[in-house]
């Protein structure tokens, strides 16, 4: 019976917090009336204070510089990596990696962080969750060698006259492989 009651009164509790808006710092009760907010309750309402860290600070956060937060920005918006950022801020400018390599050491957590596209990748190097550094390595594209000799070899000429004498071409497709042979043979 117990139990049953400890289990009751827990998921009353967790539906409760859960109600609460994560933003939110304080709970002010006015005229029986409960309402969450970010500022100190007004009047004479009954105030209880729910978390010590301000709304728009994650625990252990630092100050950023207005800089820095405009370079930031415009990488999210741009979707490039910029030293400096967070693991969310990267996550928003970027989306998920391709692939994540890590090493905990004792200076501390690292990660290399790669990021395929399609114009090329990305490798972002965080240590304990900011970015120190990145790199960007376009995508190799394949370029077509032009040959020094434009005219076929003679292994070429050779393999199109055997093409040519096929038994499976009609006169027409036989004359048209024998003119083709001809400029081969002309071009040497």
């Amino acid at each position: 019976m117990q139990a049953r009651l400890l289990v009751r009164v827990s998921l009353a509790m967790c539906s409760a917090l859960a109600s609460v808006p994560s933003w939110a710092l304080f709970k002010c009760v006015v005229d029986g009336k409960t309402e969450y907010q970010e500022r100190p309750c007004a009047g004479g309402a009954t105030q209880s204070r729910l978390r010590e860290v301000a709304p728009s600070a994650a625990p252990g956060a630092v100050e950023v510089p207005a800089e820095l937060q405009s370079a930031i920005n415009a990488g999210i918006v741009g979707s490039y990596p910029v030293r400096g950022m967070n693991q969310s801020q990267l996550q928003s400018a970027l989306g998920s990696p391709s692939r994540v390599n890590a090493s905990d050491y004792a200076s501390g957590f690292q990660e290399q962080r790669i990021y395929e596209r399609p114009n090329g990748t990305f490798y972002v190097y965080t240590r304990n969750g900011i970015v120190e550094s990145s790199q960007f390595m376009e995508a190799i594209r394949p370029q077509v060698v032009q040959s020094a000799r434009s005219c076929p070899t003679a292994f070429d000429i050779k393999n199109a006259e055997v093409s040519a004498n096929s038994i499976a071409l009609s006169d027409a497709q036989r004359k048209e492989k024998l003119e083709i042979v001809q400029r081969m043979r002309e071009c040497r």
